[in-house]
């Protein structure tokens, strides 16, 4: 770990669904004083299927010898995933449902677990986890002497909670904090350097937010599910998201629709955006690449790579977008 520069630990909450994971971190949130915690963040679902949006919020932990500046508290509410829910943490919160006929689901996500950190990391064996338990109240409960033999695995702490009521939260935030603060000089857990999004960073993302808006309205304030998560992302980026060419990415996921359709509210919508003054300007990326003659970037690669099935190129078109793609890759490897 870099030792100068401020560092940020990312932790995840884990477990099956119906848990109380997204009840937890707002409790958690609300235990934090508000001049220590950063904007509760909602990043929606792109595509509404399984309605599992992201939340995080970063607590700025108070001067610690550690460079540590922050923890993140990341999750996903409804339908879970592990890699999603993971995505960039080495520390876990493991929620445990107490409900005895919930022990499947309990055992069947820590295997998820189990196998995403043999993929990605940290060791199994390096990874500190916390039990969290939920559902204690339930009849026929799993009692909390029960939990370690059941998990079969070393565990950090185990704190009792009831995510309904706040009951606990306070306790689990101490056990996080001491378990990050004994972990982190092992070397054991990753950091990232404490994100500050740069002013050209923030205007940008600005106006993408904006374009977002103007989108809605012109299908009649009903944005698409893509859309709502294009400016949450943009405004409020990911671990290792806030740089401009990430942006750059987001944008062109967000204008290729804008940019290909031929619908009334296509021309409204860069109307608009004109009058707003927006930095954007309808384009069709592929087309100038191909008169270019040349792709430049990874971006660019996939915009041809999209765009090469597209019925607006003819043959001869279409067999010069894949010359392009292979020159592209040759000189790549």
């Amino acid at each position: 770990m870099n030792k100068t520069a401020p560092q940020i630990l990312q932790i995840a909450f884990y477990g099956p669904m119906g848990v109380g994971k997204a009840s937890t971190l707002q409790k958690l949130y609300q235990t934090i004083p508000a001049k220590e915690r950063g904007e509760y963040c909602v990043i929606p679902d792109p595509i509404e299927q399984s309605n599992a949006n992201t939340l995080f919020f970063d607590y700025n932990i108070p001067l610690n010898p550690l460079h540590l500046a922050a923890v993140r508290l990341r999750t996903l509410s409804g339908k879970d995933s592990a890699f999603l829910t993971l995505f960039g943490s080495t520390f876990c919160v493991f929620l445990f449902d107490c409900r005895r006929e919930k022990l499947p689901q309990n055992l069947a996500a820590l295997e998820e677990l189990k196998n995403h950190v043999a993929s990605y990391g940290p060791a199994w064996e390096h990874l500190p986890l916390i039990v969290q338990l939920t559902w204690l109240d339930s009849p026929n409960s799993v009692s909390p002497e029960e939990v370690p033999s059941l998990l079969d695995r070393p565990i950090a702490a185990c704190v009792q909670t009831n995510p309904a009521s706040g009951s606990g939260i306070p306790e689990l935030l101490l056990s996080i904090l001491q378990i990050a603060m004994h972990y982190v000089p092992q070397g054991h857990l990753r950091t990232y350097k404490f994100p500050k999004l740069s002013k050209q960073y923030q205007e940008r993302a600005g106006a993408l937010a904006q374009a977002c808006d103007l989108a809605a309205q012109c299908r009649n304030d009903k944005p698409w599910a893509f859309e709502r998560a294009t400016k949450a992302m943009a405004l409020y980026p990911e671990l290792g998201f806030g740089t401009i060419k990430s942006l750059a990415y987001l944008e062109n996921d967000f204008f290729t629709s804008w940019n290909e359709g031929v619908e009334p509210e296509v021309k409204l919508f860069w109307k608009k955006v004109a009058q707003a003054q927006l930095p954007f300007r309808k384009r069709d990326r592929a087309r100038e690449i191909l008169l270019r003659g040349s792709i430049r970037n990874d971006l660019e690669f996939e915009i041809i790579t999209d765009a090469i099935s597209d019925d607006r190129f003819n043959d001869s078109e279409i067999a010069a977008l894949g010359k392009l793609l292979a020159q592209y890759e040759a000189k790549s490897r």
